[in-house]
């Protein structure tokens, strides 16, 4: 018995079949390509699950089902997708469209949800009871847990903390019409942007010969091995970071805070800002209680926390 997770990112999509018991059996990694369309990138997924399965000894469609992870808003209980900015779909039934293509039963979620799922059932969060969950990547959401159970609201429209004012001063306008956004300011894509136009306008770093082909990796090693340039960009993102957390952490006081996604892996290099923004900040009741911590899983808790959403919810 298996069941699937596809955590659709920005970027890439990945892919994991996982046991009942949060083990991946087997997983993959496959460019996104949001142009082609939902129907179009379901289409082509569908021959990668099978091959894993049949690489794994499993059998095709998946027994426990097939859950998608994907950023934007999502309704859960309907599987309708009102908008994701990242992927620029807009209004797609997508639970059932899924369920067509694939071939199983297929439950739908926010990316950041099921990446909450899989620290809440088999990772850092598994004694946690109130979680804020921030999955970072080439977009920014975050996935709310009280009292151990997930919690969705009216339309699927719940925490898009991406989307939360963070530079009052920006004029970078957002896909979501707002100026200043987290989003905009501080997510995987905005940073690559950020440093391609200040390289272009002169200024020195180490990443000036990569041209178009800079990432967040590229800017998390370059600040490692000492470069000013690329340790401003990753400084003034935890900072940001930590300003829009300091807003929600009094209202909702979580007991845990988790950073999971392709970005929160540079986290070690921006704590420090982070931490000295929060303190400024955040009121010592929530602040001395809290703990803040990288997923067990990195970039890949989407695609395990995806699974447990068919599996477990």
């Amino acid at each position: 018995m298996y069941g699937a997770g596809i955590d659709i990112g920005g970027t890439f999509t990945k892919i994991a079949l996982v046991s009942p018991d949060g083990h991946v059996v087997k997983s993959h990694r496959v460019n996104t390509v949001p142009e082609a369309g939902a129907e179009s990138a379901l289409v082509g997924l569908r021959p990668v699950v099978e091959e894993m399965s049949r690489a794994a000894g499993l059998p095709y469609p998946p027994p426990l089902g097939c859950g998608v992870g994907i950023p934007g808003t999502v309704d859960y209980k309907t599987g309708w997708l009102t908008e994701s900015g990242p992927l620029k779909w807009v209004n797609v039934a997508l639970r059932e469209l899924a369920e067509r293509v694939l071939g199983c039963h297929v439950a739908v979620d926010t990316d950041a949800n099921a990446g909450a799922l899989a620290d809440l059932y088999w990772g850092c969060a598994r004694e946690s009871w109130d979680l804020i969950y921030v999955t970072w990547g080439t977009g920014i959401g975050a996935g709310l847990v009280f009292d151990r159970k997930l919690y969705h609201s009216h339309g699927g429209a719940v925490c898009n903390l991406g989307h939360a004012p963070a530079d009052p001063a920006s004029t970078r306008t957002c896909y979501c019409g707002c100026q200043g956004c987290l989003e905009i300011e501080t997510g995987g894509k905005a940073m690559v942007d950020q440093a391609r136009t200040r390289l272009l306008a002169g200024e020195e770093s180490m990443l000036k010969d990569l041209g178009e082909e800079i990432t967040p990796e590229h800017i998390a090693q370059a600040a490692g091995h000492g470069d000013r340039f690329a340790s401003e960009i990753l400084n003034r993102a935890g900072m940001l970071m930590a300003r829009v957390l300091a807003v929600v952490m009094p209202i909702l006081n979580p007991d845990t805070i988790v950073f999971g996604g392709g970005v929160s892996r540079c986290f070690p290099l921006i704590r420090a800002s982070f931490d000295r923004e929060l303190e400024a900040r955040a009121p010592d009741f929530t602040r001395r209680s809290i703990r803040i911590v990288q997923s067990s899983f990195g970039g890949n808790a989407g695609a395990l926390g995806s699974a447990t959403l068919v599996m477990k919810q």
